[in-house]
């Protein structure tokens, strides 16, 4: 008898939020929803609520049995309390997320942060599995890391490791006066920035992979700005391995997606900050973009149905995860 059993999984972006259900008979669904957050973080949260809900609801009519439900968050996220300490990008401050969500769904809730979730995917299944120590970074809208001992992600006395995006780097204050951020450089959000501003605003609406081909294509401009956010990523992660000496730095986010064009010349530009030992090896997420939804599923799974997460493996191992999703979107087609 096929196992029925899934999960809900919530993964909530600054620009979009994936939801669907996920268990030991496959990925049975899988949505991209614009987040929307200039409507107020508490829409926002009311929103993942009704999904959880709607997402349980359709399992529910499809024979499926929900065992639990698995949200992600960004900011600082104190997950043993179920609380959303703080989000730059929400602008929430001490709100009892799980309370808040139990208070829709109709199963356990098990709330991560977004990073350390797609982290602790990438340890169970992905580039990161049987590494005794490894750092995962997200590049997307923000940059932020998670380090993993023994398959764990260190989570630290103020629930705050791994916000390697918020480290100062070497560049003239912003107007305001602020220091400059890695996150102000090097994310994705700030590749496009960078590039518009040079550029002008006809170019505003280029995106990170737009910026990408230009730069392959030799756009000087879109050249400039790619070198500078791999130089001052460089910097950050050279720091960050002789600190924790990871056997493996995977890299997510929507910026993984540049793939060799990113991690090519980010392990050169290490290199040079490292003359004294080997560059770790760098990978791309096994999970790409999909890292943290993979890893709410994972948190509501170990909230149902326990910490072994064997019964997943057909799905989430080496072939298991694209054929998941190419089977999904077959049938959606």
């Amino acid at each position: 008898m096929p196992d029925r059993r899934v999960v809900v999984a919530v993964d909530l972006g600054g620009t979009s939020l994936k939801a669907g259900l996920l268990g030991p008979g496959g990925l049975h669904l899988l949505e991209r929803i614009p987040t929307e957050r200039e409507r107020g973080w508490e829409a926002v949260i009311d929103d993942v609520g009704r999904h959880a809900a709607r997402l349980a609801r359709l399992a529910a009519t499809t024979g499926l049995d929900v065992v639990a439900t698995g949200v992600n968050v960004p900011g600082v996220v104190d997950e043993v309390a179920g609380i959303g300490v703080s989000s730059a990008t929400f602008g929430w401050h001490d709100v009892a997320m799980t309370d808040r969500l139990s208070a829709v769904a109709t199963t356990p809730v098990a709330l991560q942060h977004d990073v350390r979730a797609a982290a602790r995917a990438e340890a169970a299944f992905g580039a990161a599995a049987g590494q005794p120590v490894a750092l995962f970074v997200a590049i997307g809208t923000g940059i932020a890391a998670t380090v993993l001992v023994e398959g764990r992600a260190v989570i630290g006395a103020t629930n705050q490791a791994g916000e390697i995006g918020q480290a100062s780097v070497v560049e003239p204050a912003d107007p305001d006066g602020a220091p400059v951020t890695l996150e102000k450089v090097s994310s994705a959000r700030a590749v496009a920035d960078r590039y518009a501003r040079r550029r002008g605003p006809s170019d505003a609406t280029v995106d990170a992979a737009g910026i990408v081909r230009l730069a392959a294509a030799g756009d000087a401009d879109a050249l400039q700005v790619w070198h500078d956010a791999i130089a001052t990523l460089a910097v950050a992660l050279a720091d960050a391995v002789t600190v924790v000496d990871p056997g493996v730095i995977v890299v997510g986010g929507g910026l993984s997606r540049a793939e060799r064009a990113l991690l090519d010349p980010l392990a050169a530009a290490m290199a040079t900050r490292l003359a004294y030992r080997t560059v770790p090896r760098l990978a791309v997420a096994a999970f790409g973009d999909d890292a943290g939804f993979v890893g709410a599923a994972l948190g509501g799974w170990r909230a149902g149905e326990g910490d072994d997460v064997s019964a997943l493996a057909s799905v989430l191992g080496p072939s298991g995860w694209p054929d998941a999703r190419a089977a999904l979107e077959a049938a959606a087609s």
